[in-house]
């Protein structure tokens, strides 16, 4: 394991296990996924189109082995409330840097979750990592989101405009983001 586990008290006085995904969550990554793509509009994908097996998930886990690379699951009674992964390419170029996915199950939504998976994840890249650099994609309209990326020290670096189309053609914005960790303090 690359990541010492955390218990973290959130504002519903819930304790949540933030800790490193195993192949034995597979079936509950794929559940979890699921329940994201159900109940939110701001992940690139529609529910019908995830269709990642057993072993796929199993796969995708196993490519989080680099030194760089994370992917942490937030727990609750045995279920997987969120999923976190920082991806990082082991291109020379780039080994620096890498790439930020987060989902949280809607009912554990603005409980302090994502600030303490960001913080978990940030204070891993500080002791054991050579990154510098993680970024991260938001839908322009997910404002809780972006606000919470701001309050980590995330800075907006640029905007596609109508880089999203939903199922009734509305185009949405894609604001991109980026973080330098070594010029923060996060607790």
């Amino acid at each position: 394991m690359k990541f010492k586990p955390r218990h973290i008290k959130l504002k519903n006085n819930k304790t949540v296990e933030i800790r490193e995904a195993v192949i034995d969550d597979a079936q509950g990554l794929i559940d979890a996924a699921k329940k994201y793509l159900r109940d939110s509009d701001y992940l690139l994908s529609y529910e019908e189109e995830f269709t990642n097996s057993l072993e796929e998930e199993v796969s995708w886990i196993g490519s989080m082995a680099n030194d760089n690379s994370l992917l942490l699951v937030a727990v609750y009674e045995g279920e997987i409330l969120s999923t976190f992964s920082l991806h990082s390419r082991q291109l020379k170029k780039i080994k620096h840097t890498a790439e930020i996915a987060i989902a949280i199950l809607k009912e554990w939504q603005g409980l302090g979750l994502g600030f303490a998976l960001f913080n978990s994840a940030i204070t891993w890249c500080k002791e054991n990592t050579s990154l510098e650099i993680l970024y991260l994609d938001v839908f322009a309209e997910n404002t809780n989101a972006y606000h919470l990326y701001k309050k980590i020290g995330f800075t907006e670096d640029g905007r596609r405009k109508n880089y999203y189309k939903t199922k009734s053609d509305k185009y949405i914005d894609n604001i991109m983001m980026s973080l330098n960790i070594n010029q923060i303090n996060i607790k």
